[in-house]
């Protein structure tokens, strides 16, 4: 069926995404206590950020807006894998059976909104677990809860770029500019 073919198109790089963030996650994770000490003790972060905080769980929020803006990117990668589906012309015999467009697009769709949800959750479990074990004062469910929260915003850019898909499909690369936008006004 229509989600078996995008399951095989999907799988790979869903798998390399989620097993990319773990990793990362768990790096970033384990050195959160340092890097919240770091800044705790450095005059210039003291300036910025003022006195009286938890630099680590600071450091862990930043870490998983970053996480969030990464998982924007896999959706966008696997929305417009059907755009590249379409122009590289697997598409047409696929719908010259009883399959909608609608359908075969909604395929895709699925594995671009959950696919990227996943790949932020996961990420963010990961970081809190290490966290946690190098003793931040932080919970796995705070970290996740944080993950959780990211997922509107990822799905804003996904069904952004699919919406170009949809109204102008030349213009449907307009997705990587949107996200290089978010990560500029999310980090500048």
């Amino acid at each position: 069926g229509t989600f078996g073919l995008s399951w095989r198109l999907h799988r790979g790089r869903l798998a390399g995404w989620v097993l990319g963030l773990a990793a990362y996650g768990a790096i970033v994770g384990s050195v959160a206590q340092s890097v919240g000490s770091v800044i705790a003790h450095s005059q210039l972060g003291l300036r910025f950020l003022g006195s009286g905080h938890n630099f680590a769980e600071l450091y862990l929020a930043e870490i998983i807006n970053l996480m969030g803006i990464v998982a924007a990117v896999y959706g966008i990668q696997a929305v417009l894998c059907a755009r590249s589906e379409e122009t590289e012309g697997r598409v047409e015999e696929l719908l010259s059976t009883p399959l909608t467009r609608q359908r075969w697009f909604g395929s895709h769709l699925v594995f671009a909104l959950v696919g990227s949800a996943l790949v932020v959750i996961i990420g963010g479990v990961s970081t809190g677990i290490t966290a946690q074990a190098a003793g931040v004062s932080t919970s796995v469910g705070a970290v996740f809860a944080a993950s959780l929260v990211q997922v509107p915003a990822i799905w804003l850019i996904v069904g952004a770029t699919a919406a170009l898909i949809g109204a102008a499909p030349r213009a449907s690369y307009l997705g990587w500019p949107i996200i290089a936008a978010t990560f500029v006004i999310s980090f500048f």
